[in-house]
């Protein structure tokens, strides 16, 4: 029996949002979520090619663009 890795709602929620980008569904989405998340996130734009802004809330912090 194969042990499936429990994928938090904010990753599946992500997942969704680039599969409808990359189906042309949606143009542009708007994704907020936890700074936990940031590097995997970051990863899997890169991976699929999509250009991307990181605007930080909160704390000053500088936007990062991708």
């Amino acid at each position: 029996m194969q042990q499936e890795i429990a994928t938090p709602v904010d990753l599946k929620v992500l997942m969704n949002h680039i599969y409808e980008y990359k189906k042309g569904v949606r143009r542009l989405v708007l994704y907020t979520f936890n700074k936990k998340y940031e590097s995997f996130a970051i990863t899997r734009l890169e991976r699929q090619n999509i250009d991307y802004i990181i605007q930080p809330v909160g704390r000053s912090e500088e936007r990062r663009v991708g």
